[in-house]
């Protein structure tokens, strides 16, 4: 809250998750807008952080409540959510398509299929466009959270941290996932 208050930031709450019975990973986050806003950290952070580092970290989510970042990434998403029914709805409500794939109706299980591979080919099209979105916001809440606490090398062993940490506790396979949706980024 004092970090809030220098910045003049109006955090609303900030809350502890207790996640460390459950997993090790470190971790923090804004959500809500207006009265609702919420900073969280998780326990493990705490635990494992040094207090210069959970400064750097509080610093970051604090410059998303400044720049009404959760607000945004809210909207993008339900924009997403609604081109993807639309896209549904007009596959599923289509004639032509049904006939095609031999559905008598919407509700046909023979178009699951194709709704399946429309929706992975949606997917493989908005990961670029939304990190074409996000790493930006995230760039910037780097560069404000460094000016706010004014303590570059507290943020880069924080950064350091959670890729360690991250790393050591993410199995074979959400290594690779995580690797194609880098190298398709």
């Amino acid at each position: 809250r004092d970090l809030a208050a220098a910045a003049g930031i109006d955090v609303g709450d900030v809350r502890i998750v207790e996640v460390a019975d459950a997993s090790p990973v470190l971790n923090a986050h804004v959500s809500g807008w207006g009265p609702t806003k919420t900073v969280t950290l998780y326990d493990t952070l705490l635990t494992t952080a040094d207090p210069a580092q959970v400064n750097a970290i509080v610093a970051h989510e604090l410059m998303h409540v400044r720049n009404s970042d959760v607000a945004l990434g809210t909207v993008l998403a339900a924009l997403g959510a609604a081109c993807a029914t639309s896209i549904a709805m007009a596959l599923l409500l289509s004639p032509g398509i049904r006939r095609r794939v031999g559905a008598a109706n919407p509700g046909d299980p023979r178009l699951a299929p194709l709704l399946i591979a429309v929706a992975s080919l949606a997917l493989l099209v908005a990961l670029p466009l939304a990190a074409t979105v996000s790493r930006p916001i995230e760039a910037r809440a780097d560069r404000q959270a460094i000016e706010l606490t004014g303590d570059p090398r507290a943020y880069a062993a924080m950064l350091a941290l959670l890729a360690t940490r991250s790393e050591e506790h993410t199995s074979e396979l959400q290594s690779r996932q995580y690797l194609v949706c880098r190298l398709l980024l």
